[in-house]
């Protein structure tokens, strides 16, 4: 029997909550990210970064989104169904992330709808919020619309 049970999109209710495990986002991590994929003065050299509207060296955001994805993942929201982008919106970076922060995401199901092309698919859209889990301080927050798969096909009226 799979760890995870599939979920389908019958199995999904508007209000569905999920909590992940968390990610410790440490300095080494900060650095390497931000060399590779967002190399800019407050996020890969302490000093320069005090010259910076921060004042200080901060973590990508991108990084963050990064993690948030691999929680997500990790977590496995919909058991053995895979986490199927459809659209993402409304990202915010609420504050600024530091180093060595323990990192958290909590979801909600927001909406739901069958697609309108097939009967084999609908459409999940969920509310993410990744949190500093010792501070609880809501770091960045996003809109997530998912594809799932349905049970049995759902014929449109």
């Amino acid at each position: 029997m799979a760890k995870y049970p599939t979920k389908f999109y019958e199995d999904i209710h508007v209000g569905d909550e999920h909590t992940t495990e968390t990610y410790f986002l440490g300095m080494e991590e900060v650095l390497e990210f931000a060399g590779k994929y967002d190399p800019q003065p407050m996020h890969t050299d302490p000093e320069k970064a005090k010259d910076t509207i921060f004042g200080e060296l901060v973590a990508s955001g991108w990084n963050v989104l990064a993690i948030t994805m691999r929680l997500m993942a990790k977590s496995n929201p919909l058991g053995e169904t895979p986490l199927i982008g459809m659209h993402l919106s409304e990202s915010r970076f609420h504050t600024r992330i530091h180093a060595d922060t323990n990192l958290i995401v909590k979801a909600v199901v927001k909406d739901k709808r069958m697609s309108s092309s097939s009967a084999k698919r609908g459409y999940v859209n969920m509310f993410l919020e990744t949190f500093d889990a010792d501070k609880d301080v809501l770091l960045v927050s996003q809109n997530w619309e998912i594809i799932v798969p349905v049970r049995h096909e759902i014929k449109p009226m």
